[in-house]
């Protein structure tokens, strides 16, 4: 079966971040838990997706538990008239292949739903040949943790909008606001020494969350839940 996960280009400031880590940086594994609460791109549990440059190449990290990887994206293998395509077959120690399609938006062209990776269980049938086999190549440095910390801080400060969202599906449902401690939990996971940029971020959010009105009235000019606890 196959998995489809969107990417809205809220992740956009992790292509071009710079962070400087004053204290001893936090370990990927805490970076990944506040990701299972807020982010988009997981291939498997604990296997996760961040677009970024590198040295002026555009690509993305694969980041585990206790590595990180960067990939450039290479010449496209297909696409559409609005994306280009990319087939990659991914080897992560200790786990079975990853097979999936990284789609990215064209120079120029607006209007698209933003970066897409559709995993597959196994090869499709369609694109054996085409995948491209990828692992190794260890990157885990500032510049990797700076891409990995900036999509989170993106991600972090659309908690809060998410939550109002859901009150309102709720009202228009005639159900009851959402219990806050879920979300309070997601931002939990976020704040942890070792990231002063992140763990601000989490602070202002958490104090937005708490003042956050159960009762709007209106739109809430949506956006698109990360997390299917949302």
């Amino acid at each position: 079966m196959k998995t489809f996960f969107r990417l809205l280009l809220v992740l956009s400031g992790a292509l071009s971040s710079s962070l400087v880590f004053a204290e001893d940086p936090p370990s990927l594994s805490k970076y990944i838990d506040c990701f299972n609460g807020v982010g988009i791109l997981k291939l498997r549990d604990r296997v996760v997706l961040v677009p970024a440059n590198r040295s002026g190449e555009k690509g993305f990290y694969i980041y585990t538990d206790k590595s990180a990887y960067f990939y450039p994206l290479g010449k496209a293998q297909g696409g559409s008239r609005e994306y280009n395509a990319y087939y990659f077959q991914l080897t992560v120690p200790g786990m079975q292949d990853i097979f999936f399609t990284y789609s990215d938006p064209k120079d120029g062209v607006g209007g698209g739903p933003g970066l897409g990776v559709q995993v597959q269980s196994k090869p499709a049938n369609a694109l054996v040949g085409k995948y491209v086999k990828i692992g190794g190549n260890d990157a885990l440095d500032d510049a990797s943790r700076s891409a990995f910390s900036a999509s989170l801080q993106t991600s972090v400060q659309l908690v809060t909008q998410r939550y109002l969202d859901k009150v309102q599906d709720n009202k228009m449902e005639g159900r009851p606001a959402p219990d806050k401690s879920s979300y309070e939990r997601v931002l939990n996971a976020c704040k942890f020494h070792g990231d002063k940029n992140l763990r601000d971020i989490v602070v202002a959010e958490s104090e937005k969350l708490s003042r956050a009105n159960t009762t709007p009235s209106g739109g809430s000019g949506k956006h698109q839940p990360s997390s299917p606890a949302y």
